[in-house]
C-alpha cells in the first residue's frame, strides 16, 4: 500500500486504541500533526491517505498499542463476513473465492477427536484450509442452504461467528440445525488463525452411528 493511497477507516477501531490510551480527539490530533477534524474523519470510517492513518498509527504505539497502519483500515467482521459467505455460496471451492484474505501461514485448528472425526485436526496454510474443507464435504452435506443463520461477535483483532446452519451426514437423514462457533483471527486485513468448534459430541456419535451401519451392511 502506497503513502498515496486514499483508505477507509475502520473508525470503531480508532476511537477505541484513542480512548485506551487516554487521549482526547485533540491530543491525539496534536501529537500526530493534524486537524481534530481530520481525527474525527477518521473515526467516523470517512476515507483519508494511508500516510495520515501511519501518522495517527505512530502515535498509538508510542502510546502502548501494537497495532498495523493496516489493522486501522480493516474491518476484522467485514473480512470474516466475505469468508462465511464465500463458504456458504461455495462450499470446498471457497478456498479460491478469498484466497486474498487469507495469510499464507494460516493455522487452522478443527476440535474434534480425529480417531472419531476424519476432519478434525490442524492444517496449515491456504493449501492447508482447502485439504480440510475436501476432507469436510466428503463426509457432510449442506442439505438446506437457506438455512443459515450467524451472529457476530468482535474484540480487537479477534471475530466469532456464532449460529446455525442445516448440515449433515451423508446418508443420515435428520432436520435438526447444526450449531456453529467459528473464531478468526484478523491481522493486517488477513485471516491468521481460524478455529472451528462445532457440536463435537454429536458429530462424533453421528460419525461412529454411521461407521457401525457401514460395517454392518
Amino acid at each position: 500500500m502506497n503513502d498515496s493511497d486514499i483508505v477507509s477507516c475502520n473508525g470503531d477501531r480508532i476511537s477505541e486504541l484513542r480512548r485506551s490510551c487516554g487521549l482526547t480527539q485533540e491530543a491525539l490530533a496534536a501529537e500526530a500533526g493534524y486537524s481534530v477534524r481530520l481525527v474525527h474523519k477518521a473515526e467516523k470510517s470517512g476515507q483519508i491517505r494511508f500516510s495520515t492513518l501511519v501518522a495517527l498509527t505512530t502515535v498509538l504505539q508510542r502510546h502502548g498499542v501494537s497495532i498495523s497502519p493496516r489493522d486501522l483500515c480493516t474491518d476484522p467482521v467485514s473480512v470474516v463476513q466475505a469468508f462465511v459467505q464465500a463458504y456458504r455460496l461455495h462450499e470446498a471451492g471457497m478456498v479460491d473465492q478469498i484466497r486474498h484474505l487469507l495469510s499464507p501461514d494460516l493455522q487452522v485448528f478443527i476440535a474434534g477427536d480425529p480417531g472419531q472425526i476424519p476432519f478434525s485436526g490442524t492444517y496449515t496454510g491456504p493449501d492447508g484450509l482447502q485439504e480440510f474443507w475436501n476432507r469436510f464435504f466428503a463426509l457432510i452435506e449442506r442439505y438446506d442452504k437457506d438455512a443459515f443463520d450467524v451472529q457476530y461477535y468482535v474484540c480487537g483483532r479477534e471475530v466469532v461467528a456464532y449460529g446455525t446452519e442445516k448440515g449433515r451426514i451423508k446418508g443420515h437423514t435428520t432436520d435438526e440445525p447444526t450449531w456453529l462457533s467459528l473464531k478468526f483471527e484478523v491481522r493486517d486485513g488477513l485471516i491468521v488463525r481460524f478455529e472451528d468448534y462445532f457440536d463435537t459430541a454429536s458429530a462424533q456419535a453421528h460419525v461412529a452411528g454411521f461407521r457401525s451401519r457401514m460395517s454392518d451392511e
